[in-house]
């Protein structure tokens, strides 16, 4: 396989949000593709929503500041508290410090913020749009892509909803132009990918073609083919596979080569189930049986995941050619 190329450019930034059950590997599907991605020579950013630092963890880091942080040339992280959104979003509105405070610290605020339908994900999603919009009034860096490893999938679906419930309840003002502007980048397929996140397991695989349809049908979000995370690689040919099967008794080692054969089998039927449910091939991703992997294996894996997701989604550049100069 030949180098990554880089994105094609847009004259922004592009966002790609990963989501699935929890327990699926989401962060390090969203640590692999960043490091992949800047790699490449990309402008980039891993986004972490949830509160247990484990995408922090992957870059060997305690915790990920509320800015970005530099990780290496090209790549950058930063963690985002959607509470802490809203909290600052009201504090810059009401400049007075004092009455900030009290307003925020008050349990009627507390009410209806939590009563309000989609206060903190329409922060959080208007937050990322300015690390992608190209705009000289923006004071914050600008990445040619962002990767937000994102909420599970119920709650990922009420964030992508928000900016559209927006525009139904406000008719005017600046609260609709960012709801029209949100709305606008996420369905566009030039900017935007959704990428559903799944293991070979009944569960998981059932919400990621009840997420897929949501996200499709229901909100026309652009969405790149699944990934099915774990996979357990063909160890045997067939020939070698009906052997271990009909051995009655070989030992801790055909009992291992039997447990290895029902894995690689359960995980090519969940990949058909995928497929025939999203018309997409599942990009695979092998188990990774040595432990936590390292930016070296996780570099690996996102590259073929870049080029299988991007190539798809059209985003790769053309690769250059050489001019030929005539005599």
């Amino acid at each position: 396989m030949g180098p990554l190329a880089r994105i094609g450019a847009v004259g922004a930034g592009r966002v790609v949000f990963i989501t699935g059950k929890g327990g699926v590997g989401k962060t390090t599907i969203t640590a692999a593709l960043g490091l992949a991605s800047a790699a490449a020579g990309n402008r980039t950013l891993v986004v972490e929503t949830a509160a247990d630092g484990s995408l922090a963890g992957l870059f060997h880091l305690s915790k990920l500041d509320s800015k970005p942080r530099r990780i290496d040339e090209h790549l950058a992280a930063v963690a985002v508290d959607p509470q802490h959104l809203v909290r600052d979003y009201f504090s810059r509105l009401l400049k007075l410090p004092f009455l900030a405070n009290r307003l925020l610290e008050s349990a009627s605020f507390r009410a209806l913020t939590n009563a309000a339908p989609g206060i903190a994900e329409f922060l959080l999603l208007e937050h990322l749009s300015t690390w992608v919009d190209a705009s000289f009034w923006h004071r914050r860096q600008r990445f040619d892509l962002v990767f937000v490893d994102g909420p599970a999938t119920g709650h990922m679906r009420k964030l992508l909803r928000v900016p559209r419930q927006m525009l139904n309840l406000v008719i005017a003002g600046p609260l609709r132009h960012s709801a029209l502007h949100l709305e606008a980048l996420l369905t566009n397929p030039e900017r935007c990918l959704v990428v559903p996140v799944s293991v070979a397991e009944e569960l998981a695989v059932e919400e990621t073609l009840e997420t897929w349809a949501v996200l499709r049908q229901e909100l026309l979000l652009p969405v790149g083919r699944p990934i099915l995370n774990r996979v357990f690689p063909r160890r045997f040919s067939r020939s070698e596979v009906q052997k271990i099967v009909e051995q009655e008794d070989g030992g801790p080692l055909f009992e291992a080569a039997r447990y290895a054969v029902a894995m690689q089998q359960e995980s090519e039927r969940h990949a058909r189930t995928l497929r025939r449910g999203t018309g997409k091939a599942p990009a695979l991703v092998p188990e990774f049986f040595s432990g936590i992997p390292g930016a070296e294996e996780l570099c690996r894996c996102g590259r073929q995941l870049l080029e299988e997701l991007f190539a798809e989604a059209g985003w790769l550049s053309a690769p250059r050619t050489k001019k030929s100069h005539a005599n």
